[in-house]
């Protein structure tokens, strides 16, 4: 099991849930209501990880009820080398299954 850090703590990656397109989703030891996204080596780009960081950085100002529907990160996690390669979202977001898909566009 690997521990990672994030800005608002320590990370426990468990068991994988599942992988897709951006990455591989992990549940995290002892936060039942996180999980973990590993991006993969391919998405790792700066513009991902400025979204990341603006996404998280702004998180408080949107009602929850919003954020219930959305899938937005709740913190950047870096690798030992305290480079982005993850994120951590909240589960029940992760658990919805769209049929359509809302681009969300940050300019930087």
């Amino acid at each position: 099991m690997a521990t990672y850090h994030g800005n608002k703590g320590l990370y426990h990656e468990a068991n994988q849930l599942g992988s897709g397109g951006e990455g591989t989703v992990y549940s995290i030891s002892g936060n039942p209501n996180s999980v973990l996204k590993i991006y993969h080596p391919a998405k790792l780009t700066s513009e991902l990880r400025r979204k990341v960081e603006l996404m998280v950085s702004i998180r408080s100002r949107f009602d929850n009820r919003v954020l219930s529907s959305l899938a937005w990160p709740t913190d950047i996690v870096n690798d030992d080398k305290r480079q982005f390669r993850r994120a951590c979202y909240a589960k029940k977001l992760l658990a919805i299954r769209l049929t359509s898909v809302i681009a969300l566009t940050i300019s930087l």
